[in-house]
């Protein structure tokens, strides 16, 4: 026999088959039960296509429904119907209004669960059935649905949960208004009644909660919102359920921060708080949940931050590690503006509070890394607040950051940073009309005083360093001559005071490339700036000379050495008529001392003592060393570049040197080499030049 195809007519079915099919449904028939036989018989629903058309059974099916006298049962078993009765959609709102004309019957039950648990047995079914006939049939029919399901809702909130739930947001949007009106006219029940009517299944407050979801992802127009709002917020505000209430509140305050500027949602906040005030901490999550919608939703954080119900609604976390974390979200709403805000004293103590909030809690996280993400948190914060032109105020700020947070070193360094910004802007305006004015004098020293009193705090001393060099030299520009040399004097004690090794971020790290880097710097900077009267020549660079020298540096390391030869140049440096490199305005050693005999006698006198230590050091390392190769290269450089090699005893040191070296050096050294003797002037040591230039063409 051939086969049967997928989709086929009764007339195509063999008549044994149509037969045996129809002997099955006789047999199903005669089960006395009314719900094992309608189950079985839908179970079997596709098979009815071997007899006839099977589009009005599920019609008869759905009719033989009413006579299941419990009306949960019954709505499950329409939902089975439904399930199984894919092809065919006339049946659908028939079947649902039955139902409804069925669903008077709860009230006149004896239940041994609370209503409003048992009504809420019948919502999945039910949403199952509406989904269908949306699905199912034409556009027109499930709008007929829903005026009829509002219709029997105006008695019932059991429906009336099942419309909100059911319809799209955008149905729900465009009848807002009269869902209100319908919420209002339902009465809570109270919850542990056995007994009740249908309008008791749900609370109120749940109702509001399932419009104002709907609501948040399909608003009604700007003037009905309001009117919508207002209504709603009149019934939601007289809940003297604190639970109740915040399941409300934690979905309207979206709608509310997405669609009315912060005034609106201060007066909303205002609200939370009278309802919470006593018992914050145990609704925690809700009030978490709230802000933290206000934050992602607001319109304006800037003016959200001004508004006198923000800080207090912050107070009702009483827990501190929970308190950082609202904290934080609000500030990072702020610092990821992309736009700078207009420095607002209101605005100011608001970000200063929570600041302050996140900064007493940090040492309670434990977390490094927390810990660092929330103090460069604070500084996006304080950078991104324009202070205009008003750089007093902004000063002022600064002191007040300083006291707020202590003991972050992120914060302290970008304080610092900020306040040698504002300086530097000073300078540079000033230098537009040539000198400073009394105010902007003072003003400048202010800053560097704010640098010097804010440094120590630092507790990292590498950091430290590096500050007094940036303050040093942002002192320097702003002709701030005594408060630059105070600063450096402390970059130099710091240096001197610098341990061998540090911990830092829990690892051991040596500290001689720290003082590298920070002492060449330091000798770099020493060029511009003047000696003090008071104090003699060459003060600063004595003292870091001492620092050099006091370090306990590592077994045969010539570091000390490499750092004299930096220092060795900058005493040439000093030596010369007029410097390489000056600040503008600010007179230098070499108008102060005008290449007078007695201090370039001192720079002599130093110069030969870092010298022989030079020299001395390198006879104790092994001469095939390679840093000892390098000190070498760089010290025959030195000579060249700025020694008087007609000198006999300069000259034997620079054949010596070279000497040493002629075995060591690669070719890019030996051309190194000859641009310098190339720039050698002939007048000074004309046969030591032409000798190693001799050596060195000879060799390449």
């Amino acid at each position: 026999m051939p086969l049967v195809p997928g989709r086929y007519l009764p007339d195509q079915v063999p008549d044994s088959a149509k037969e045996t099919c129809r002997n099955w449904f006789y047999k199903i028939a005669s089960i006395r039960e009314l719900i094992p036989r309608l189950y079985v018989e839908a179970a079997l629903l596709p098979c009815y296509s071997f007899l006839e058309d099977s589009s009005a059974v599920p019609g008869r099916l759905s009719a033989m429904l009413q006579g299941i006298g419990n009306p949960l049962v019954s709505v499950y078993a329409r939902a089975y119907l439904v399930r199984v009765a894919t092809d065919s959609s006339d049946f659908l709102v028939p079947s649902f209004t039955d139902f409804l004309n069925s669903f008077d019957r709860i009230s006149s039950l004896t239940l041994p669960i609370p209503f409003p648990a048992y009504c809420s047995l019948y919502l999945p079914a039910l949403e199952w059935i509406l989904d269908c006939i949306s699905h199912r049939c034409s556009s027109q029919l499930p709008h007929s649905v829903y005026s009829q399901l509002l219709s029997r809702a105006s008695s019932s909130s059991l429906l009336l949960s099942l419309a909100l739930s059911s319809m799209t947001s955008d149905v729900v949007a465009s009848r807002a208004a009269q869902f209100v009106d319908l919420i209002r006219d339902c009465l809570d029940g109270p919850p542990d009644r056995r007994t009740a009517t249908p309008d008791t299944a749900v609370p109120r407050s749940a109702l509001y909660r399932q419009l104002g979801v709907a609501l948040v992802t399909s608003a009604p127009s700007q003037d009905d919102a309001s009117t919508i709002l207002s209504a709603v917020w009149k019934e939601v505000s007289r809940l003297s359920d604190t639970a109740a209430y915040l399941s409300v509140a934690e979905v309207w305050i979206e709608f509310v921060a997405k669609h009315f500027p912060p005034p609106r949602v201060n007066h909303f906040l205002g609200d939370v708080i009278k309802h919470v005030e006593k018992s914050g901490e145990q609704f925690a999550t809700s009030l978490d949940l709230i802000l933290s919608r206000v934050v992602e939703n607001s319109s304006d954080v800037k003016l959200l931050l001004v508004q006198d119900k923000l800080l207090p609604f912050v107070d009702l976390f009483h827990k501190d590690s929970t308190k950082v974390q609202v904290c934080s979200r609000i500030l990072s709403a702020f610092a990821g503006l992309p736009d700078a805000a207009p420095a607002d004293p209101i605005l100011i103590n608001s970000l200063v509070f929570l600041a302050k909030t996140i900064h007493d809690g940090v040492p309670l996280l434990g977390s490094p890394d927390e810990n660092r993400q929330l103090a460069a948190l604070i500084c996006a914060v304080v950078r991104n607040l324009d202070f205009a032109s008003d750089f007093e105020r902004e000063l002022s700020f600064y002191v007040e950051c300083r006291s707020s947070f202590p003991d972050l070193d992120v914060v302290l360094v970008a304080l610092v940073h900020s306040v040698n910004r504002i300086a530097s802007e000073i300078s540079r305006r000033v230098s537009e009309r040539r000198r400073h004015s009394r105010k902007s004098s003072a003003f400048v020293r202010a800053c560097s005083a704010y640098s010097f009193i804010t440094i120590p705090s630092v507790t990292y001393a590498p950091t430290r360093i590096a500050l007094y060099l940036a303050s040093a030299e942002v002192a320097l520009h702003s002709h701030c001559l005594s408060q630059g040399e105070a600063l450096l004097k402390a970059a130099i004690t710091t240096l001197s005071e610098l341990p061998r090794s540090l911990v830092h971020e829990g690892r051991p790290r040596s500290t001689e490339s720290i003082f590298l880097e920070a002492a060449s710097n330091l000798s770099g900077l020493l060029l511009c700036f003047p000696d003090n009267p008071d104090s003699g020549p060459l003060v600063l660079l004595r003292g870091l000379l001492n620092a050099i020298q006091s370090r306990q540096w590592d077994d045969q390391s010539l570091s000390a050495s490499r750092l004299h030869l930096r220092v060795l140049a900058l005493l040439c440096g000093y030596s010369q008529p007029r410097y390489l490199y000056s600040v503008p305005r600010v007179d230098a050693n070499d108008t102060l001392y005008g290449s007078d005999p007695k201090f370039i006698l001192e720079l002599d006198n130093l110069a030969t003592v870092l010298l022989n230590n030079i020299l001395a050091a390198l006879k104790s390392i092994p001469p095939s060393k390679e840093d000892s190769i390098r000190i070498k290269v760089d010290l025959l450089i030195t000579i060249l570049g700025h020694g008087d090699i007609s000198n006999s005893e300069m000259a034997n040191l620079a054949k010596d040197l070279w000497a040493s070296l002629d075995k060591h050096m690669g070719v890019s050294t030996r051309k190194s080499l000859l641009q310098h003797l190339g720039k050698k002037p002939s007048a000074m040591g004309g046969s030591t030049v032409d000798w190693l230039q001799t050596n060195l063409n000879g060799t390449i």
